[in-house]
């Protein structure tokens, strides 16, 4: 994972005017990049439902744990989980720690799961690119105003990462029913 971040960080150091980095260790804009791009990755995969990490597992549930009031039920979380989106069956649910309390059982999780940044797409790849440049903006150039330029490409490219993502799992459309059926 570690050269496909350097790649990501060198190419938004190059869109800010700066020369491209090969290691962590290059500079001080390389330094400050490897400090950023984690989080950045962590929050662009939590952002929405990318189809690329999302999953959903069954739980292992766990014995010897008191389950926190009022649920009668504690499961383990996956390793790689960043974010609960919903449980089959549908219930109330919360999360402590590595753990989710709920008084369904068994139950499976749909979740975000952290994903290595090579197994993403190139327009999440760009997205992420973008948003790293745009957080770099400021302590590289000294430019408030190119940081603004750089926050609303982001923000395009948020959107076409979102829809090109979305088609490639579009959702049903509402049924029309029995009315609109009668309309022949």
């Amino acid at each position: 994972m570690a050269d496909q971040l350097v790649t990501i960080a060198s190419r938004a150091l190059v869109q800010l005017g700066e020369e491209p980095i090969s290691t962590w260790e290059d500079n001080d804009n390389a330094i400050r990049a490897k400090v950023e791009i984690e989080p950045l990755l962590q929050e662009q995969l939590q952002r929405r439902r990318w189809s690329f990490a999302e999953v959903a597992r069954p739980l292992a549930q766990l014995t010897g744990v008191e389950p926190v009031a009022p649920y009668q039920y504690v499961f383990q979380l996956p390793s790689d989980y960043l974010a609960a989106r919903r449980t089959d069956p549908r219930g109330s649910y919360q999360i402590v720690s590595d753990q989710l309390h709920t008084n369904r059982s068994p139950v499976t999780l749909h979740y975000t799961r952290n994903v290595e940044v090579e197994r993403t797409p190139p327009y999440f790849q760009k997205l992420l690119c973008l948003e790293l440049a745009a957080a770099l903006c400021v302590a590289v150039t000294g430019s408030a105003n190119k940081a603004v330029t750089f926050e609303s490409k982001a923000e395009r490219a948020f959107g076409v990462a979102s829809q090109r993502d979305g088609s490639s799992h579009p959702q049903p459309g509402l049924p029309l029913g029995p009315l609109i059926d009668a309309r022949g």
